[in-house]
């Protein structure tokens, strides 16, 4: 049957969903296309994740969080009357603001979103692109956009559902799940009573690496369940050497060093059993 493409217009958080207007030829051929594309978004996958900001999934993994406002505005926006929303000016497209592809899928409890991040690399007529016109080639030069041969992200069942965090967060604005440090975050960190530490020399170093760890050490409440010495005795267990100083933990001022401290501390480091060898861990979840 035949599919009807939209694009995803504007910044993060601020989502303005546009038609794209294609001939009853394309839009037929959109639909196995992209059952294509969602196939393979599926293949191999035996579970589903809720993402809490700290892991990556297995290859048979998907990540899954709850719709956020701005998922439920597409949802609204395609709900109702979708043909009659503003088509994407031809014309001008290579100046529109897209951030992805999208279509709609199934009806009722079976609706699904699909969408696919866009970049300028998909944008030919930017380039020096040849067509094919008889047995000769010409340049493009009308505006011409490709579509990739994957998606990045299902809405679905009141979920969005994604591989790579990175991929998905181009598209929605995920800055809620996982949060990079503020100075002030920082600050307030540091000023913890089982943390030693300068507050201007960790901003320093601090990388967007680095501030998400201590987004994550900072919410998990480490500090308040665990004394220094507690977590130095921790520490000993997987062969790393922690410092306290007037009962508190030393952040070091050495990037390397921090990123591996914030790394235990959001349980990230495994030792095996087996090996006595130091692991950076992948999956964060409890072993059932």
């Amino acid at each position: 049957m035949p599919l009807n493409l939209f694009v995803l217009c504007g910044a993060t958080g601020d989502p303005t969903v546009r038609r794209v207007a294609t001939t009853n030829l394309v839009q037929n051929q959109l639909e196995p296309f992209f059952t294509g594309l969602e196939a393979g978004f599926r293949e191999g996958i035996n579970e589903e994740i809720d993402f809490d900001g700290r892991w990556k999934p297995d290859r048979d993994q998907l990540l899954r969080l709850p719709v956020t406002a701005e998922a439920t505005a597409i949802i609204d926006e395609l709900a109702h009357a979708p043909l009659a929303l503003n088509p994407i000016n031809a014309a001008d497209f290579d100046d529109e603001d897209i951030r992805a592809l999208v279509v709609k899928r199934g009806v009722g409890a079976n609706t699904r979103i699909l969408l696919q991040a866009f970049s300028n690399q998909q944008r030919l007529s930017r380039k020096f692109a040849l067509t094919q016109r008889g047995n000769v080639f010409n340049r493009l030069t009308e505006s011409t956009f490709s579509i990739d041969s994957q998606i990045h992200i299902i809405i679905e069942n009141g979920r969005i559902k994604f591989k790579t965090f990175n991929m998905a967060k181009r598209i929605l604005d995920l800055t809620a799940v996982y949060e990079e440090a503020t100075d002030r975050d920082i600050e307030e960190l540091c000023n913890l009573g089982r943390v030693s530490a300068n507050a201007a020399d960790i901003i320093n170093i601090s990388n967007p690496t680095i501030r998400k760890l201590i987004t994550a050490v900072k919410n998990s409440g480490v500090f308040q369940d665990y004394t220094a010495n507690a977590i130095r005795n921790k520490a000993h267990s997987v062969n790393l050497e922690i410092t306290v100083r007037n009962h508190g933990v030393v952040l070091p001022t050495d990037r390397a060093e921090l990123k591996k401290l914030l790394t235990f501390l959001d349980h990230g480091v495994y030792m095996s059993p087996v090996s006595s060898e130091r692991y950076i861990a992948n999956s964060r979840r409890a072993l059932p």
